[in-house]
């Protein structure tokens, strides 16, 4: 499983200087600013390889508390430097992950893809901490209230960085392409979320 954690801002780029330190073993994963002036600006993704597939428990017991510690550094950090507001954190792996869990070899107590209930962790950037949005059945197999698509987040974080989720983009072949999927495209939808934008 690749985990994202990623930050967007929306401020003018002061200087390109390496900002992130290393946690979870070495890869690339935000631990401390080192310099919060760099940030500003910085369009940063960085990913980091959390393989729940086989022994599941003993891998999250690693790994979670240093990605608890590394998260909650790069907010503080933020919000210690007066740029929380103005940037974006979101934290989330590319799939959900399966309810239940798979005992046998060569699994050993893993997890497999489950799409169709997973979490993301948003804040910052205009998003109003302390909020959940949705919510999924008992086992955590399917929604129960408020689904988010994709594109709702992204809308989301689009709007709150200015970038118009209406807009066409450039297309090598002339075709013409969407910065988000219009209705026309039948891709799911269930609207930009509001309920946790600041105004």
């Amino acid at each position: 499983t690749a985990l994202s954690i990623s930050y967007y801002t929306a401020g003018p780029i002061k200087r390109m200087e390496e900002v992130l330190d290393n946690i979870l073993n070495g890869m690339d994963t935000y631990l401390t600013v080192r310099d919060a002036d760099a940030l500003a600006g910085i369009a940063k993704r960085v990913n980091s390889v959390i393989e729940m597939y086989k022994n599941n428990f003993p891998t999250l017991r690693r790994l979670v508390p240093e990605l608890d510690r590394g998260l909650s550094t790069l907010l503080q950090d933020l919000s210690d430097h007066g740029l929380l507001e103005s940037t974006i954190v979101c934290c989330y792996g590319e799939f959900g992950r399966t309810p239940k869990i798979d005992w046998g070899s060569p699994w050993n107590g893993g997890r497999g893809h489950h799409g169709k209930v997973f979490s993301v962790l948003v804040g910052g950037g205009g998003f109003k901490g302390g909020q959940i949005v949705g919510s999924s059945d008992a086992k955590g197999e399917n929604v129960k209230s408020r689904p988010v698509y994709p594109q709702d987040l992204i809308g989301s974080m689009y709007t709150l960085l200015g970038i118009d989720t209406n807009a066409t983009l450039p297309h090598p072949l002339g075709v013409e392409a969407h910065v988000l999927p219009g209705a026309a495209d039948a891709i799911g939808s269930a609207g930009l979320l509001n309920e946790i934008m600041k105004s």
